[in-house]
């Protein structure tokens, strides 16, 4: 089963069942089925400890969580902090957010050669 997050305090399960059903007319879509799953945890905390635990998909929508103050309080440097976690991770668009950080000085002094390192690793992978 594949998880789908629609909205902030919902988690639905994608049932594989929706792969294998519908219609065998050609151009039709197979529908799709979602069963709402309740979560005794915050979208914040579900992140955080799968970011704990080293997902960098996690720690990068954990980054940006912090960046905006989404679901959690809004904290700049825990932004970064989760940004190059996922970026030493091998996370392209981390890797490029953390080179933007330092190119404009958002939080941090200006560092235009940390800024290179960063793109130069989100460029290897062909971002």
């Amino acid at each position: 089963m594949s998880v789908h997050r629609p909205f902030p305090g919902q988690l639905w399960l994608r049932s594989p069942y929706a792969a294998r059903c519908g219609s065998e007319l050609p151009g039709r879509e197979m529908p799709l089925q979602l069963k709402r799953v309740t979560s005794p945890m915050s979208f914040g905390e579900y992140f955080s400890r799968t970011a704990e635990q080293g997902d960098i998909d996690a720690q990068y929508n954990l980054a940006n969580r912090y960046r905006v103050g989404y679901g959690v309080p809004q904290d700049y440097g825990q932004a970064l902090k989760w940004n190059k976690k996922a970026g030493e991770g091998g996370h392209v668009h981390a890797q490029f957010n953390v080179g933007q950080i330092y190119e404009k000085g958002y939080t941090v002094p200006q560092d235009l050669s940390e800024a290179v390192k960063w793109y130069s690793k989100a460029a290897e992978q062909g971002s």
